[in-house]
């Protein structure tokens, strides 16, 4: 019996030995490749690069009204079939991330940068994906 333990104890270690060796090729090779891996946590957007905001396509591109903006620190769902006057009102980030369906945008707006509007257009729920987009908010 105690050869069997110590051969399964072996076999074990050797097991969590070349899981590690895996997961570690693995995650370098996604950053080797630009990958991110992201968790399917929900919450605030990172804030956005520091690239300058002349560098970012303008949100009148997305077909979003200025009214219907999210104001700085929260964030929308917004569903692009959607005429605005039909669209919800903003909310927490973590709320907003939460109810978000595949085919919404979620719009975000950091209070820091108020003048770039972030857009994950969400296209999986489980696990969460989404494509992220900058905009600049013009201040005319």
């Amino acid at each position: 019996m105690k050869i069997y333990l110590k051969q399964f104890n072996v076999k074990l270690r050797l097991f969590k030995l070349i899981a590690l060796i895996f997961l570690s090729v693995f995650i370098g090779s996604c950053s080797s490749l630009g990958l991110v891996i992201q968790s399917g946590g929900h919450g605030t957007p990172p804030p956005p690069p520091s690239l300058p905001p002349s560098h970012h396509p303008s949100y009148q591109s997305l077909g979003v009204e200025p009214g219907h903006l999210p104001p700085p620190g929260s964030c929308k769902v917004w569903q692009p079939n959607k005429p605005a006057g039909q669209q919800a009102p903003p909310a927490s980030c973590d709320k907003v991330m939460r109810a978000a369906k595949a085919g919404e945008w979620v719009l975000f707006r950091n209070k820091l940068e108020p003048e770039i509007l972030t857009v994950r257009k969400i296209y999986g729920l489980h696990p969460l994906e989404f494509e992220e987009t900058q905009y600049v908010i013009n201040k005319n």
